[in-house]
């Protein structure tokens, strides 16, 4: 994302990503085993997310939880629910 991020205004995680997905669509975005996701494979994967969250009917900053194993799936679903604005940072353990 390079260039100064001090002198940027603050941005979410799912914005500074968008702007990536838009600034090089065709980048691999993550690289897991065999698996390789470009940023709009990505960005595609988590729009779906956002989407289904949103279509259940889910209230912003809704709490919601992921139990998966670390994959590009799980982060397309934390995007996916940045996205969709149904959670807030927490650290419940």
């Amino acid at each position: 994302m390079g260039g100064g991020f001090e002198n940027q205004q603050m941005y979410s995680v799912h914005k500074l990503f968008e702007r990536e997905v838009e600034r090089d669509p065709g980048r691999i975005a993550i690289v897991c085993g065999d698996e390789r996701l470009t940023y709009v494979e990505l960005n595609l994967r988590s729009n779906r997310i956002a989407h289904h969250l949103l279509s259940l009917g889910l209230e912003q900053e809704a709490f919601i939880a992921i139990l998966m194993q670390r994959s590009p799936n799980m982060i397309a679903a934390l995007l996916g629910i940045l996205k969709a604005s149904c959670s807030r940072p927490s650290d419940r353990r």
